[in-house]
């Protein structure tokens, strides 16, 4: 266990955090301040914490199988679990409909199929570049949801919405891409 491997971990555990507050969370406002703000943070360091031991694991050559799989893991996840938590909630769910999080997942089952195959051939499919700004960008519409929730002006915009469809969009392409790389590397 290894420093990177032990941000992914502690990444998990902010995601149950995460979760928890969630699921407290009243579904009609008044919205607790500290309550949202709580959730805020968490999100943004658990977000956050995935190019940290990213970046330390690649730096320090300390890349393990363990981490190319439960890296991935980790930022699924997030992402999965706090997008069916707000497409449920009044507020957000009108922006983030349950179909789109469905396709989300669908994705995610896909890459996670194919991933587990690769690997357990021998064959390394760790994340790529896609698949990297998918979760950026997926992340960022998160958070700026879950800013949404907490009243922060920039939130209220375009923006939000915008990278909601962004993020949809690269979800599709990026799944094309692993699809793609997928039978080549497996030669199906």
């Amino acid at each position: 266990m290894n420093l990177p491997n032990s941000i992914t971990m502690g990444r998990l555990f902010l995601c149950l955090l995460i979760f928890l507050f969630l699921a407290f969370l009243p579904q009609v406002p008044p919205l607790p301040g500290w309550q949202i703000w709580t959730i805020v943070v968490l999100f943004i360091l658990a977000a956050a914490s995935d190019f940290l031991d990213g970046f330390l694991a690649r730096r320090y050559g300390q890349v393990t199988r363990f981490g190319r799989v439960a890296d991935p893991f980790v930022d699924k996840i997030l992402v999965l679990g706090t997008a069916v938590f707000l497409c449920a909630r009044p507020g957000t769910g009108d922006l983030l409909p349950p179909w789109m999080v469905v396709v989300i997942l669908g994705r995610e089952f896909l890459v996670s199929g194919i991933r587990s195959l690769a690997e357990s051939e021998g064959v390394d499919f760790s994340a790529i570049r896609s698949g990297k700004w998918k979760f950026t960008v997926q992340a960022l519409a998160l958070g700026f949801l879950l800013g949404r929730m907490a009243g922060v002006p920039l939130a209220e915009t375009f923006l939000t919405p915008l990278l909601i469809w962004g993020a949809l969009a690269l979800t599709i392409w990026s799944g094309g891409v692993y699809l793609v790389r997928g039978r080549k590397a497996l030669r199906l």
